[in-house]
């Protein structure tokens, strides 16, 4: 009888069964998709939503004050078209 050497090359093409442990699912990892949102990722959103209010609130304000300047020199161009008429 004549022994075969075996290589790892030759190894790898014999088929091996998969291992009954890796076919259950994991159930840390339903766990961990089913819980939701962590505090980090909450407080990153809030931080998110806060600049963004901010910017905002700072762009209406700039606005504003633009537009009481352009109405009190129209009021002031007003007076002094009634002033020379």
């Amino acid at each position: 009888m004549k022994l075969i050497p075996t290589t790892p090359a030759s190894r790898s093409l014999i088929p091996t069964t998969p291992d009954p442990r890796s076919l259950i699912p994991n159930p840390s990892y339903q766990r961990k998709s089913a819980r939701g949102f962590t505090l980090v990722e909450l407080l990153v959103v809030i931080g998110i939503i806060a600049v963004l209010a901010s910017s905002l609130l700072l762009a209406t304000t700039g606005t504003t004050e633009s537009a009481r300047a352009a109405k009190c020199l129209s009021n002031i161009h007003s007076l002094a078209t009634a002033a020379n008429a």
